[in-house]
């Protein structure tokens, strides 16, 4: 019973701790940002509160829209990238001690070479 209140409070975190999913505050602030430029820009040219109303709203939309996607790209292109690179270290880490269980005793070898000098 308690793991399906966890999971259900897991699945509606993210409305109660926007901060906690990766990109959401780059794209706000990105797309804050745009929707107000467009926004003044637009009140610039028309003087007409309503039309600069929409054309904000739908500038912060499209702003916020484009930032969401690319850094949605480039963060799973980060996590596969160290996926691979902990995938590579833990083989090397298995193939090292592969290779250490398998060496032959050298020390005998070692031996028999100080005897000669």
């Amino acid at each position: 019973m308690t793991n399906s209140s966890t999971s259900s409070s897991e699945n509606t975190d993210f409305l109660y701790k926007p901060q906690k999913i990766p990109c959401f505050r780059q794209t706000m602030l990105y797309g804050l940002t745009g929707g107000l430029v467009l926004g003044a820009l637009r009140f610039y040219r028309t003087r007409n509160p309503w039309k600069t109303t929409d054309v904000a709203v739908f500038g912060t939309l499209l702003f916020s829209s484009v930032s969401w996607v690319l850094c949605r790209y480039e963060y799973r292109s980060y996590r596969e990238q160290l996926r691979k690179s902990f995938d590579l270290q833990q083989e090397k880490l298995l193939f090292d001690k592969h290779n250490e269980t398998e060496k032959p005793n050298n020390s005998a070898i070692e031996d028999s070479y100080e005897k000669k000098t």
